[in-house]
Formats: structure tokens, C-alpha cells, sequence
């Protein structure tokens, strides 16, 4: 079990998709998780007795039930399993936290240890466009993109890229590999971002090097996604480190300065980040138009929801199941496919978390767990595999790990 949870935290920012059958693909850490967590069925009556999770199993049992509505069951069933597949990381990390205390560190350690690499690749990424064409690099990508987003996604993606950004009149590919897209890759970094600052000055679980090494690089790699969204929950995360993290003042001070000054004063990020409320902008203006459908279907369909998901099957007729749309919301997301109980159960879950957080006196934990759910006014982000794992690995430990840890 070690070991299998050892390649999962390595392997989890870059998926890898052995299986591509049709429009079927299943990545090495969804196999993972199925893997490890085979022996703990024999568990589920511990598992019974923490309320927090009885709370996610009536959300999942509330996505599932929206496939008695859905146009398109079989996308229901997709996404249910997928929901169920990744929920596994709870139990899983959960006793690996309870049964050891110290498998704290090294879910951190590993974890963090396990972002170095996606960081590169990332900057090179960058780096990249510099030297080679677009049509080289988009030929590149497609070449190796099935093996780490799978093939049917990775047609997608091709197809309709958010790779590059319009800055002074110029297109610029933004940082994004491993990941699919920029967003997913900012989400992450913010993850892993409050994960840094927790583990090197709450439990002392990285050494001053890695630490300042991941420092740098994670926030040089969160400014080039150019994500208007990851900028604000960056500025977001370094307040809250910043008051929770006393510790850390000196170092989240002279972030913020560098932050604000170059969101403020460098046209190559000033340009694009205040663009965020200029509504006038297609990116903005599209998210307005799916929200307002989305709104539209909450009325119409308030406790059953339209199926999970269905709501692209809502918007275009025509397209398959793997396709570019989604709410670019995930609690209108959840609300218009499997309706208001649904949602009330997943906000419930997050807020029984923080609330386990604060009550065990673990407050800085909530850091990354925050930046996740503001992302996701702005992202459909529970359906990610490396973000929504990390997001319930958080969850996980908040619940198994003891008021007077040391």
C-alpha cells in the first residue's frame, strides 16, 4: 500500500493514460486508486461513524439519482464513476493519516517533491514557443498528448487550444503542460502553493532549499498561466498565509509586493489581469451566457437537476461526451445537473471540513482547501483527477489527524 501511494502522489500531476480504447481512456492514478482501496471495503462501517462523510456519501448518492432524468444516462454513469473512482483518496488517505501519524509528512513531502517536475516541464513549456513555431508545437502536443490527458481529450483540447493569450497584440502560449489547459495548471499551482508554506513552517516537513526552490518557481509559473482567476486566489492564499501563518510574514510580504506590482505596473500581466472587468472580453462575456442557462435550467429543474453530465448535451445536441463545454462553475455546474440537495451536501461537506479544521486547532490547512472552492466559481474543477485529489487528500487529513499533532 505504500508503495502503490507512493507512484500515485509521484505520478498524479501527469496522469498517464495507458488505456485509450475508442472514447474511453483510464489514467495510472484512477487505477491506483481502485488498487488501494480494494482492502479498505472491509472498513466502511468505521468510515460510517465520521458525519463528514456520510455527508459526501448523500452527494453521491444525489449525483446519482440524476440519472433517472438524464437524456444522456450513459454520460450520468461516466461521470458518476469518475466521481466515485476519485472519492476513494478519502478513505485511502484517511487511514494512512489515522493508523500512522507521521504519514502526514510524507504525504506532504511527496506530494510537494512531486510538483517539481510539472513546474519544469512548465517553464520549459513556455520557453518552448520562443524557438519553435505554433504548428511544430501544436503538432508536438498532439503527438504526446494522449499519454497524459488521454485521446479523446486531447482532440479537444487541439482542437479548441486555450493555450495562448492576445497581449500588446501579440499571441503568447501561456504555461500549461501537464495539464490540459492553463486553468487546471494554476489551480494546481495554488494547491501546491499553501501546501509549501504549511508543510515547511507548521510541520516541518521541507528542507529550506526545496522550500525556496518550489517558492520560486511555483509563483514564476503561476504569473505566465496569465489566469485572471489564479491571480486572485494567488493574492487570496498569500493574505490568508500571511495571518495564519505568522511565521511566514516577511516571505508573504515581499510576495504581495511582487505580486501587486507586477498585476498593476508590468503591462504583460497588468493588461490581461484588469481585463477581468471588462465584460466586454468573449471569455467573460461566454460565462455570463452559460451561467444564465444554467440559471434557467435550476428553475426549471430545482430538486432533480438535468442528469450529471448533461449540461452539455443541453447546449449543443450534436457533440460527443468528450467536448470543450462546460459552466465554468462548479456549484451552478452541480445545481443545474443533479439539483439544490446535491449542492447543499457538497457546501455542507466543505463546511464540516473547515469546521474539523478549526476545531483542531489545524486552521492553516483550510488555505489551499479555500483557494479550491473560489476557484471553482470561476472553473468546473471537481472534474479534474490531480486538483480533485489533492482537494479530498487535504479533506482527508484534516479528518484523521489529531487536535495536539506534533
Amino acid at each position: 500500500m505504500n508503495l502503490a501511494i507512493k507512484v500515485f502522489l509521484y505520478t498524479l500531476p501527469f496522469q498517464i493514460f495507458f488505456f485509450n480504447w475508442h472514447n474511453f481512456s483510464f489514467s495510472l492514478s484512477r487505477i491506483l486508486l481502485i488498487v488501494v482501496s480494494w482492502p479498505l471495503i472491509t472498513k466502511i462501517k468505521k468510515l460510517l461513524k465520521t458525519k463528514t462523510l456520510i455527508v459526501w456519501a448523500l452527494f453521491l448518492i444525489t449525483t446519482a439519482i440524476s440519472f433517472l432524468v438524464a437524456e444522456k444516462p450513459e454520460w450520468t454513469l461516466r461521470k458518476w464513476f469518475f466521481l466515485i473512482n476519485l472519492s476513494a483518496a478519502l478513505p485511502i488517505f484517511y487511514f494512512y493519516v489515522k493508523n500512522t501519524a507521521s504519514n502526514l509528512f510524507k504525504i506532504l513531502k511527496l506530494s510537494l517533491e512531486a510538483s517539481a517536475l510539472p513546474l519544469i516541464f512548465s517553464l520549459l513549456q513556455f520557453t518552448s514557443q520562443f524557438f519553435f513555431s505554433k504548428e511544430n508545437l501544436f503538432s508536438f502536443f498532439k503527438l504526446i498528448g494522449s499519454f497524459f490527458w488521454g485521446k479523446e481529450l486531447t482532440k479537444t483540447v487541439i482542437n479548441i487550444p486555450s493555450w495562448y493569450v492576445k497581449i500588446n497584440s501579440k499571441d503568447i502560449m501561456r504555461t500549461f503542460f501537464p495539464f490540459p489547459d492553463p486553468h487546471s495548471l494554476s489551480l494546481y499551482v495554488n494547491l501546491i502553493f499553501a501546501l509549501l508554506f504549511i508543510s515547511f513552517f507548521i510541520y516541518q516537513a521541507l528542507n529550506k532549499k526545496l522550500f525556496y526552490f518550489l517558492l520560486a518557481l511555483s509563483s514564476t509559473v503561476q504569473l505566465l498561466t496569465f489566469s485572471r482567476g489564479g491571480y486572485l486566489i494567488f493574492f487570496i492564499e498569500l493574505l490568508m498565509i500571511f495571518f495564519l501563518i505568522k511565521e511566514s510574514r516577511k516571505i508573504t510580504f515581499f510576495l504581495l509586493f511582487i505580486l501587486l506590482t507586477s498585476l498593476f505596473l508590468l503591462p504583460i500581466f497588468s493588461e490581461r489581469f484588469l481585463s477581468i472587468v471588462n465584460f466586454s472580453d468573449f471569455s467573460i462575456s461566454e460565462r455570463f451566457n452559460l451561467w444564465n442557462k444554467a440559471i434557467k435550467l435550476i428553475l426549471n429543474h430545482p430538486l432533480e437537476g438535468i442528469g450529471l453530465g448533461n449540461f452539455p448535451f443541453y447546449v449543443n445536441r450534436f457533440l460527443k461526451y468528450y467536448n470543450p463545454i462546460n459552466l465554468h462553475n462548479s456549484y451552478l455546474e452541480i445545481t443545474a445537473e443533479t439539483g439544490i440537495f446535491a449542492l447543499i451536501f457538497f457546501v455542507l461537506f466543505n463546511a464540516l471540513i473547515i469546521y474539523q479544521a478549526a476545531k483542531k486547532q489545524h486552521l492553516p490547512l483550510i488555505i489551499p482547501l479555500t483557494g479550491f472552492l473560489i476557484h471553482g466559481f470561476f472553473e468546473s474543477n471537481i472534474y479534474n483527477v490531480p486538483n480533485f485529489s489533492l482537494f479530498l487528500i487535504i479533506c482527508a487529513i484534516i479528518l484523521a489527524i489529531e487536535k495536539n499533532y506534533d
